[in-house]
Formats: structure tokens, sequence, C-alpha cells
């Protein structure tokens, strides 16, 4: 498999995530999707339950590696096994 199918697979599998939890969510393929200057893989939105006045928006670069690095995680970062929010 080609690193350009893999990283293809690795967005389908976000996308997928993130859809199943109740996004919408788009994709720039070949990195050409840009959001304030920034390139993105994938974007994904979802309207706050809470206040509709509010809309997530997460853009995301992805990489696939041997294993997870820790320095590209945060405290906010959800893991899979959790589920995916947006809610706070």
């Amino acid at each position: 498999m080609s690193h350009y199918s893999r990283g293809r697979a690795l967005e389908y599998d976000i996308r997928t995530l993130f859809e199943r939890a109740g996004w919408s969510v788009i994709r720039g393929a070949g990195s050409k999707g840009e959001v304030d200057g920034m390139k993105a893989d994938l974007v994904a939105t979802k309207r706050s339950s809470k206040n509709l006045d509010t809309v997530w928006m997460v853009a995301f670069q992805c990489k696939r590696t041997t294993r997870p690095d820790r320095k590209h995680l945060s405290r906010n970062t959800t893991a899979p096994h959790t589920g995916i929010s947006g809610e706070r």
C-alpha cells in the first residue's frame, strides 16, 4: 500500500469517527483544502446543542506514523474509545 493510500485511509477513518458523532466533515483531497491559510486534510463542523449560535470547527492535518507522538496530543483530545464530543 502506498503512502498516499495509507494517508487517505487514515483520513477516511477519522472522517467516519466524526460523522458517527454527528459532525459534518469535508475532505480536502491531497491537502488542497485551505482554512485561513492553513492546508487541511479534513474540516469538521458541528452546531452546539446548548447554544445554536455556536458552531464548533476543527481542521485536521492527518499524518500516519508508526506510533502516536505525545507532543501532538493535548489535554483536550478525546481518546477514540471514549467517543468524540465537541461540547465542553
